[in-house]
């Protein structure tokens, strides 16, 4: 188990997830992105980190790491869009989820993963508009960080 490990898997599945959307992501960034084009794209990053502590033990801590995973898609004024970008939408969360959970070990990186609620906003970067989604993973890793007395 590493956490490059996890990285690279959540990477991975998102990738091959972006060519059964419609319309597919056209790319995958790791890290919150600054600005991205005006087409769907996905990011995910590091969001948070806590320990179990029921878990931890005189040689280990557990932990559960959170990632958030965000698709981004473009707006438009065009008459009919708002139904497109509803479905669009929809198909995202539903293709992200589908993807990360058809690894739940993140290739036996980590010990169980849990995809949260999803939420959808509208944002504005660098002047173009966005409909969101946001979903947040929780990584459980058992054994993560070694305790040396």
């Amino acid at each position: 188990m590493t956490r490059a490990g996890v990285l690279d898997t959540i990477d991975t599945l998102l990738s091959s997830s972006v060519s059964g959307m419609d319309p597919a992501f056209v790319g995958v960034s790791r890290g919150e992105p600054l600005s991205i084009p005006a087409l769907p794209w996905v990011a995910f990053w590091l969001s948070g980190l806590s320990v179990i502590p029921e878990m931890r033990t005189l040689g280990d801590e557990s932990t559960i790491t959170n990632i958030t995973v965000r698709s981004f898609h473009p707006t438009s004024i065009e008459t009919g869009s708002a139904e497109k970008i509803n479905l669009e939408v929809w198909n995202a969360i539903s293709g992200i989820r589908s993807a990360l959970l058809s690894d739940a070990s993140l290739s036996d990186n980590a010990s169980q993963i849990q995809i949260n609620d999803a939420t959808v906003e509208t944002s504005e970067i660098n002047g173009v508009y966005y409909v969101q989604t946001t979903q947040t993973i929780d990584v459980w890793i058992l054994g993560d960080t070694t305790i040396t007395p």
